[in-house]
């Protein structure tokens, strides 16, 4: 599995979270490999006060 699609939504998360306020965002994602790359960014979003929630 490329880690490309990680590496493409970090700068977007980095970027959206420089708002000092904590947010939970709604991601729409099928099962399978997408669900496997959230599941992968989602500690990188914490760090930036970002709760990631997988929307079936």
């Amino acid at each position: 599995m490329s880690s490309r699609p990680v590496l493409l939504l970090a700068p977007l998360l980095a970027a959206w979270s420089a708002d000092a306020s904590a947010e939970t965002i709604k991601i729409e994602i099928t099962p399978g490999p997408h669900a496997r790359i959230l599941e992968a960014v989602k500690p990188i979003a914490a760090t930036g006060r970002l709760d990631l929630l997988p929307n079936w």
